[in-house]
């Protein structure tokens, strides 16, 4: 089963990082992916997308899907990306 993290490098996806031990199987997907680089030589796979960019193909290939909330306490705006990013990945 592959997993994976969207987004993977804030406070609540660094912290959910922090508490794997294994990461064989695990898609990190980061606005800044680079931060995660030190996770590749453990297995990890990396790719950069955001809630305002493209998410178009990002989700390919995971079957669990942790999805962190967007950060705005415009609800409608939320609504609007978290919709979005649901849908791009039921598409994949």
């Amino acid at each position: 089963m592959v997993f994976g993290i969207f987004p993977a490098s804030g406070g609540l996806g660094g912290g959910v990082i922090d508490t794997l031990s294994s990461f064989n199987s695990a898609i990190l997907i980061a606005r800044k992916p680079e931060k995660l680089k030190h996770l590749e030589a453990k297995g990890a796979t990396l790719r950069q997308a955001d809630y305002d960019g493209s998410l178009e193909g990002k989700f390919e290939g995971i079957d669990t899907l942790l999805l962190i909330s967007y950060a705005s306490f415009q609800d409608d705006y939320r609504f609007s990306m978290h919709k979005k990013a649901i849908d791009s990945a039921i598409k994949s």
